[in-house]
């Protein structure tokens, strides 16, 4: 099959109008090339599916490796069906990927030697995996930093710009936000336990903030949320993009959501009155807890700059390291329990 534009285009809108499976264990497969060796589906949840038939294919790139499912279906004929499937975020430009995919295999001659295109052809799929997993990243952590900011600007609405001014989060910065000598770590999570990766031990350390202030206090946020279906009641970055933008003066705005664009390094589609360009953007969320840990507590014991002053060969600030913090650090003080208790309490501090 070619892969000119025409039948890009035509597989692209082919993928964009999958129905989603009727239930979690049925799928509606499309063969893509006159062989049906190759073809996609969306899942029960509107997820887009590569199926390649065969017996399990050997993947040499980690991140395809650990997607990479297989297992047998019965046809609506009563045959069986054997096939490895990986699934692709369900968003719009992933069904431009999965085109490329799907055409670069059939050019590699998947229908004839499976194994010899599907090697060639994976690390266009690593790629495509790696993009999403550091997008669904990104994703993740933006809408906490949102929703931390918005909830800010609901409190006290006169201060929106000074609000925007301390979001250091979108920027290259030891910080996500700084208010005055009160440096603030914003951890967002999916999972139910504060457990979160820490970039190295200046993220849990007081230090200098980018205009010189010395801090005197840190705080780490944890926030947890659990993404919903479309259509579900709930807060969306587009939402919080825009609620913060309107609280704005006009001249700000732009500057606001170029931030949020280049957020994580990724690129977000998202235009300048706040509207998505981009389904995940738009997907709606909620948060499941909220706590605010004061990292100064001697009961919170984690790495500073001290404990590596002994390792002279290590460039101690590329050390890196997961934390799971306590539920309960020291009676209801710390952590502070809930987004607009925690808020209070930074916001009513001096400087």
């Amino acid at each position: 099959m070619p892969s000119d534009s025409t039948t890009f285009e035509t597989l692209r809108h082919a993928l964009k109008s999958a129905l989603p499976a009727p239930s979690a264990q049925e799928r509606r497969i499309q063969w893509v090339g006159g062989g049906h060796r190759i073809g996609f589906a969306r899942d029960s949840k509107g997820r887009l599916e590569v199926f390649l038939l065969g017996a399990p294919l050997d993947a040499r790139e980690p991140s395809v490796r650990e997607r990479l499912v297989h297992d047998t279906w019965n046809t609506v004929g009563g045959e069986q069906l054997a096939a490895t499937r990986f699934r692709l975020p369900d968003d719009d430009h992933h069904d431009a990927i999965a085109a490329t995919i799907l055409l670069e295999l059939l050019d590699k001659g998947y229908e004839h030697d499976r194994d010899e295109a599907f090697r060639l052809t994976e690390p266009l799929i690593a790629l495509a995996l790696d993009s999403a997993r550091t997008e669904n990243a990104a994703l993740t952590g933006l809408a906490g930093e949102l929703l931390t900011l918005a909830s800010m600007v609901r409190l006290h609405p006169a201060s929106a710009q000074d609000f925007l001014d301390a979001w250091q989060g979108w920027r290259r910065s030891s910080r996500d936000f700084q208010l005055g000598s009160t440096g603030i770590e914003v951890k967002t999570t999916t999972t139910s336990a504060s457990r979160h990766h820490i970039q190295g031990w200046y993220q849990v350390e007081c230090g200098v903030a980018a205009d010189g202030t010395v801090e005197t206090d840190l705080h780490l946020l944890s926030i947890g949320i659990r993404w919903l279906p479309m259509d579900s009641p709930g807060a969306s970055i587009e939402s919080l993009v825009k609620e913060v933008s309107s609280a704005l003066p006009a001249p700000r705005r732009p500057g606001f959501i170029g931030a949020v664009r280049g957020y994580g390094g990724v690129g977000f589609a998202i235009d300048e009155d706040g509207t998505a360009g981009q389904v995940s953007l738009r997907r709606p969320f909620i948060s499941t807890y909220e706590r605010l840990y004061d990292l100064r507590d001697d009961r919170i014991r984690l790495p500073t700059a001290a404990d590596f002053a002994r390792f002279t060969d290590l460039v101690s600030d590329t050390v890196s390291f997961e934390i799971e913090l306590h539920e309960r650090v020291r009676g209801d003080r710390n952590p502070v329990v809930g987004l607009g208790a925690a808020l209070s309490a930074l916001l009513a501090r001096p400087g």
